[in-house]
């Protein structure tokens, strides 16, 4: 079988990064909490703290009035608590409080008589001191806490932007490879003794989301999926957090006005935090209506070419078996198996990737190169495209795929006219499917409705990557080296465009 593998967009252009002021009409805040260290060993984080101090410094060059950044012990509840009235007594209406979580999430049984919950379960923010007996259990904070926090915010008529980079229960989309792979949902005794949590007003067991007007709650994926911890440009991160950073700095907006709305981050977010999580991951913003209302001023920044080299373009590979890896630009060997990118399992002829799970099997030594390659090639691509995404939907839905399947893509709205399209094998070969004719390469993309129909043909099975680039001058260098470059493949395609 033939898993659905990642769709990478991206579009060549120039965005704005950098530092600048906010007009006097409004201002920002921040309350951004990141925890990496658990009481014991086996709950810890890597990457909750690298996120916090990412979304502050962020928050900083937007020119943010206040940024209070608590991490691991300092995020007390009382802490979090007495800074969150404080900025809400601070700031004034139309002003912007960011409040960013990440770390662990849980689940607990809803408490008797309360029955706001459909599942009996309420999601939970796990701190750095809860322990389930005693004082140290009141360090969670429970969902009709936040609803309840929130409230304060919107009855002075402040727009909250809600970042919860944390999970509570659930699967990811497929299997994964990874042994050392980390998720945001920890191993959590509930309160068993002298529960020393006080709930708010019982209204707020019955409060949704969309009960609230100048609140944007944006989820680091669905309630029933995992969040997994994630290497970014050689960083232990999560993607929601990166990716909202990388908003906040301006990649996320479109028009060029220094401001954010809610249609601009998720048009930015959920692809660019797919591309890092290689589609095992989606973001959920509530209420989804994507709105054109300001909720952030970021102020004004400074140019950066989206195609300048990003830093720490590397994967590293485990080799399980007597082969040695030839030297190759962007790959190098890993010093345990857990701590691989992947991992080659030389006998059995697979490489499985730390997220995506089983990416190509039934390949031996000599295939090898090519698939190092490919993924290398690929670790460049995806940190490029999440500077300025371009969506594209696989609309059989993240599962696996058989032979001789129909598989449509339909692209999201191009922003520029030109469209290449090309697919990298599991075994790295190099598949250009658009432009596949002259007019098709002369074609402007913007405003057309289509989809692009594939088969799946032939093995090696394994992890397809559709890559999409749009531009503003046809590409002709790139479309005539993917074709030479395809010229040298084998002649078994993996996929049969139709």
């Amino acid at each position: 079988m033939i898993s659905r593998g990642a769709i990478i967009g991206c579009v060549a252009g120039t965005i704005t990064l950098g530092a600048g002021t906010l007009p006097s009409a409004a201002a920002n805040y921040g309350l951004v909490i990141g925890i990496d260290d658990y009481i014991g060993r086996s709950n810890d984080l890597k990457g909750a703290v690298n996120d916090a101090n990412d979304i502050a410094a962020a928050l900083g060059r937007a020119g943010a009035a206040e940024i209070v950044l608590l991490t691991d012990a300092a995020a007390s509840k009382e802490a979090i608590e007495n800074a969150w009235i404080r900025l809400v007594g601070t700031a004034h209406p139309g002003d912007t409080i960011v409040f960013s979580f990440a770390g662990h999430g849980s689940q607990e049984p809803e408490p008797a008589g309360r029955n706001g919950e459909e599942d009996g379960l309420n999601e939970t923010f796990i701190l750095a001191g809860y322990q389930s007996i005693g004082e140290a259990s009141a360090e969670r904070i429970v969902d009709d806490e936040i609803f309840a926090w929130l409230r304060l915010a919107e009855d002075r008529g402040l727009e909250v932007i809600f970042v919860a980079d944390s999970c509570h229960s659930g699967t990811m989309y497929r299997a994964v490879g990874g042994p050392a792979l980390r998720y945001r949902v920890g191993d959590f005794e509930p309160p068993v003794d002298r529960d020393a949590l006080v709930l708010p007003d019982p209204r707020y067991a019955t409060t949704r989301e969309t009960d609230f007007e100048h609140v944007t709650f944006i989820g680091a994926t669905q309630e029933d999926r995992l969040t997994p911890e994630l290497m970014i440009e050689g960083v232990p991160r999560g993607a929601l957090s990166w990716a909202f950073a990388r908003a906040l700095e301006g990649a996320a907006d479109r028009d060029g006005d220094n401001a954010l709305t809610q249609y601009e981050l998720l048009a930015y977010l959920v692809p660019a935090v797919e591309i890092q999580a290689h589609n095992q991951q989606t973001p959920s913003i509530l209420p989804f209506a994507p709105m054109a209302k300001t909720l952030i001023q970021i102020g004004e920044t400074t140019g950066s070419p989206i195609l300048s080299v990003p830093p720490n373009v590397f994967v590293s590979v485990f080799t399980r078996g007597a082969a040695e890896l030839v030297a190759m630009a962007g790959i190098g060997p890993a010093e345990s198996e857990t701590a691989a990118d992947l991992v080659w399992d030389v006998e059995g002829g697979w490489v499985d990737h730390r997220i995506a799970g089983r990416v190509v099997e039934d390949i031996g030594p000599s295939q090898i190169m090519a698939v190092l390659a490919k993924w290398s090639a690929l670790a460049f691509v995806e940190s490029i495209a999440t500077r300025d995404p371009f969506s594209m939907e696989l609309l059989s839905g993240n599962q696996f795929h058989v032979r001789g399947e129909i598989l449509a893509i339909r692209p999201g709205g191009a922003s520029r006219p030109y469209l290449t399209l090309f697919n990298l094998a599991p075994d790295g070969r190099i598949e250009l499917l658009v432009p596949a004719t002259p007019d098709e390469a002369e074609t402007d993309w913007r405003g057309r409705d289509f989809n692009i129909q594939l088969r799946v043909a032939d093995p090696p099975y394994g992890a397809e990557h559709l890559v999409a680039i749009l531009t503003d001058d046809r590409p002709l260098a790139p479309q005539s080296a993917l074709v030479q470059m395809a010229a040298l493949s084998d002649s078994t395609s993996l996929v049969d465009g139709i």
